[in-house]
């Protein structure tokens, strides 16, 4: 499963600009690029939808899996108190 809000990363809602708010897999499907195709199928519907940008806050240690896919890091790491590091991922899209 994959979610996309539409807002930017401000908060305010914007509909060309969506969060990849969440991804979840289930265990026997990790690892297996289940994860991708998610991302991948809703960048084309976001896209549909006249989004121009995704973002996210993701684990430091996904950050090779954003990259793969096309996000890059913005700005320094941070600290987040449930799930320790992060960085916010961007893709212009559309």
């Amino acid at each position: 499963m994959v979610s996309f809000l539409p807002h930017d990363e401000q908060g305010d809602v914007d509909t060309s600009v969506y969060e990849l708010q969440g991804m979840v897999t289930i265990p026997a499907a990790r690892n297996a690029g289940v994860g991708s195709i998610l991302i991948q199928e809703g960048l084309v519907r976001l896209v549909a939808r006249g989004a121009r940008r995704v973002w996210c806050d993701g684990r430091t240690p996904t950050t090779a899996f954003y990259e793969r896919l096309g996000f890059h890091a913005v700005g320094e790491e941070f600290i987040t108190p449930a799930t320790g590091p992060h960085y916010r991922f961007v893709m212009e899209i559309g």
